[in-house]
């Protein structure tokens, strides 16, 4: 996937129907939840930040593809260039960042890694060891 979206192959995509497995579905409540918060509460309370949890090791800055996070005062600073790809998010080994005031444990979402996906492999840009797959 990596060396297509770096090259940028076109071609066939892979789709599945929404409801299948019925995983749109187990996705409802936080969809619901993010709704509501975006509603009642605007987009701005759903800015990326670190909180205190945050260790320090900057993976986040250096995961980003789009170079949206510098660090500034010992704590990340999250650009206007999002394109939510949640890499951040996702590979913070203390789940130091969140949405606002909420983490993903309060919007219902678990952190997942693919297993044969390290995040050198995002950081470098290339793909997962043809090896282990």
């Amino acid at each position: 996937i990596l060396e297509e979206i770096g090259s940028s192959t076109t071609g066939k995509i892979e789709r599945t129907w929404i409801l299948e497995n019925g995983a749109i579905l187990r996705q409802l409540p936080t969809i619901v939840k993010l709704m509501r918060i975006l509603l009642f509460q605007g987009s701005k309370s759903l800015e990326f930040q670190a909180t205190e949890d945050c260790i320090k090791c900057r993976l986040c800055e250096r995961i980003c593809p789009v170079g949206n996070i510098v660090w500034d005062k010992n704590a990340p600073v999250f650009g206007d260039r999002c394109t939510s790809c949640f890499g951040c998010i996702q590979w913070c080994p203390a789940s130091a960042i969140q949405f606002g005031i909420y983490g993903l444990n309060d919007l219902g979402i678990r952190n997942y890694h693919h297993p044969k996906v390290e995040a050198e492999d995002l950081i470098k840009g290339q793909s997962p060891r043809k090896e282990e797959m």
